[in-house]
């Protein structure tokens, strides 16, 4: 397929297309107004080793491990039960904790339903961890400050009590200077262990304070004015994108499935015949130019009688037989059209309804159909007698007349031949209307005529229909003279070529 006939095959699917869109656009409303809206709010928590552990040549290492244990500890059952306590709501909403890549930074998330309940449980979250930030990553043990703090107390009490011990000696009369020696050199000794673990403890407690700071509160959650996902506009958006691509989809999927034909170029080539006349397509007040003769199709019905007359050569008394390649062609319309438009030329005209199957002419002339055509065909009547005139500059009609029990065994009367042989020295132009093919009462009514067009309606005839035309007329190509399209594109509908 060219560019140009995939551009064809989507306007002529465009409703199609459109209701395709229109369903997926419906679908996103209905989504839209049954799903639960979900909120996000963010807080962001910085996580910083304290300045001694930042010199050793682990500090990377030890600070990701760091990271990801506060993010465990986060999401575990002891702070999950403590922000539940001080959250008291019915519902715990969805939380997410996770470091963010390339930084010393926790994200900390908090999911539902209600934006303001979403940034709470953030932002208690973030309080719990910063305000228990030493105790949640160190345990339950005893840490090595309280352990200090003892240490230090019991050395001050001894000391103390060694430093009284050596003022008593210096007291005595006369001292005892052995004793006064030892006392002295367990003096020294216990001040300076006293010194040594106080020192110990106020780094402890330096290090202490360091460390319960290592977390700390960066960025509040704030309550989301928007949820979350493919919500609002953008949703519609995403609708008619994905209806626009099924809808053209399925129109290709159909359009592969579809036997009608749609150009008439193709309807053309499939027949390997001109098309005579296109005729444009209208409503149902302007069908007939017997009632209505300033239409665009009563314009090209006229074209098609002059051109016919051309192609006579001034030789009337011609038998036409207009063939539709299925029902629902408009076979019969475009007989009573044309045989009106050679009548306004003022040719003597005469309509024959051979559909015996579903006789037309009678009532689109409003004329009685209790004697004719069949009348004639088994010698009842004449001919003549059964025909009907009408006035002046209109063609008379020869109706079906009474339903025989076979039509096709009617038509193969010996009678069809002289009978048509009479109408041709009676009439310019003898018009026959006919029922559809495949129907047998074509191929007996086919050698009386003396040309045949065939009807076509452009967007309805099936391609098996065409070949079946095509297969019908290569038994009579001598009699074919090309084509009439009902329904034709408005491109050259009133051109004679």
């Amino acid at each position: 397929m060219e560019w140009k006939s995939y551009l064809s095959v989507l306007w002529r699917r465009k409703w199609g297309i459109a209701a395709t869109i229109a369903a997926a656009l419906i679908m996103a409303a209905v989504g839209n107004r049954s799903t639960i809206p979900v909120y996000e709010s963010n807080a962001v928590l910085r996580v910083a080793i304290y300045a001694a552990a930042s010199q050793a040549p682990t500090l990377y290492t030890y600070n990701d491990e760091l990271k990801n244990t506060f993010v465990k500890i986060a999401t575990g059952n002891l702070v999950m039960e403590e922000l539940a306590n001080r959250l008291q709501s019915p519902r715990l909403p969805s939380i997410k904790v996770e470091v963010i890549t390339g930084t010393e930074l926790i994200l900390i998330t908090a999911s539902d339903s209600d934006p303001e309940l979403a940034a709470l449980a953030a932002n208690t979250l973030a309080d719990i961890l910063v305000e228990q930030g030493r105790s949640l990553y160190s345990g339950s043990a005893v840490n090595a400050k309280d352990v200090l703090k003892v240490q230090v107390e019991e050395a001050q009490a001894d000391l103390e009590e060694m430093r009284r011990d050596y003022e008593r000696l210096l007291l005595q009369t006369p001292p005892p200077s052995d004793e006064i020696l030892i006392a002295s050199q367990l003096l020294v000794e216990k001040q300076r262990t006293y010194e040594t673990l106080l020192r110990q403890y106020e780094q402890a407690v330096y290090r202490e304070g360091l460390e319960a700071g290592m977390i700390t509160l960066v960025q509040r959650a704030e309550p989301s004015q928007s949820p979350i996902g493919q919500t609002g506009s953008i949703a519609y958006y995403i609708a008619v994108g994905a209806g626009l691509v099924a809808g053209i989809l399925l129109a290709f999927a159909i359009e592969r499935l579809d036997t009608r034909m749609y150009a008439t170029k193709e309807i053309e080539s499939a027949v390997n015949a001109a098309s005579l006349a296109k005729f444009p397509k209208t409503n149902s007040a302007h069908l007939f130019i017997s009632k209505n003769g300033t239409s665009p199709l009563a314009d090209s019905v006229r074209h098609l009688a002059a051109k016919l007359q051309m192609m006579s050569s001034n030789q009337y008394h011609k038998a036409l037989l207009l063939v539709g390649a299925e029902t629902g062609q408009g076979t019969t319309t475009t007989a009573a059209n044309l045989a009106d438009a050679l009548a306004e030329l003022g040719r003597n005209v005469l309509l024959v309804d051979c559909n015996l199957r579903d006789p037309k002419l009678h009532q689109i002339y409003n004329l009685p159909n209790d004697k004719g055509l069949t009348d004639a065909l088994t010698g009842d009547m004449d001919a003549m007698k059964v025909i009907q005139k009408r006035g002046e500059g209109q063609p008379s009609l020869l109706p079906s007349g009474p339903a025989p029990a076979s039509s096709s065994l009617i038509f193969a009367s010996a009678r069809v031949g002289p009978l048509f042989n009479t109408l041709r020295k009676q009439f310019d132009y003898v018009i026959v209307d006919v029922p559809a093919l495949p129907a047998a009462d074509i191929i007996n009514l086919a050698p009386s005529a003396d040309e045949i067009i065939l009807i076509v309606r452009r967007s309805h005839v099936r391609r098996d229909s065409i070949r079946s035309a095509e297969e019908f007329l290569s038994r009579f190509k001598d009699k074919f003279i090309g084509l009439v399209v009902n329904e034709a594109e408005s491109q050259g509908i009133y051109s004679l070529s």
